[in-house]
């Protein structure tokens, strides 16, 4: 027989280093039947568009944000909003009419979860695609600006 201990084993103590690196993920499309680049963002709660796409609609469209809303980016920081209007968005033949939140943002449009998940979109990373029922359009990649995210976890 080995050794009695008593009390508590202890796990021995371990590091563990996890290294995320990405970049954008884009698909092109029509906003007001104007060409678009939308940046697939999963982890945005709205779609957005970039203020320049005020131009096309009639300026009394727009219904300035209530008082309660607002866009926060994911450092915490908060993105200026001009208004919410809808718009009718465009990806490959199929055309749906939503609402979209126009802000003052760096990109031309953003496709947020409200967007993917109520037009049932699939995002097939190995075959970068995007699948919108039975269509699939071809997803872009830029690596020029791919960022690593390294996270540490210490066992003490």
């Amino acid at each position: 027989m080995g050794p009695r201990t008593t009390g508590e084993a202890k796990a021995p103590a371990r590091n563990l280093e996890v290294k995320v690196c990405g970049g954008s993920v884009f698909v092109d499309g029509f906003i007001i039947n104007s060409p678009c680049t939308f940046t697939i963002d999963t982890g945005a709660d709205v779609t957005m568009s970039h203020r320049v796409y005020t131009n096309l609609v009639n300026v009394e469209e727009l219904q300035p944000p209530e008082m309660n809303e607002s866009i926060r980016g994911i450092d915490g920081s908060e993105i200026p909003v001009l208004g919410k209007v809808a718009v009718t968005i465009g990806l490959g033949e199929r055309r749906s009419t939503r609402t979209v939140w126009v802000a003052r943002i760096e990109e031309d449009c953003i496709l947020g979860t409200d967007f993917l998940r109520e037009e049932g979109c699939v995002i097939d990373y190995p075959n970068c695609a995007l699948r919108l029922g039975k269509a699939e359009m071809p997803l872009r990649s830029e690596n020029k600006g791919t960022r690593c995210l390294v996270l540490y976890w210490i066992n003490r």
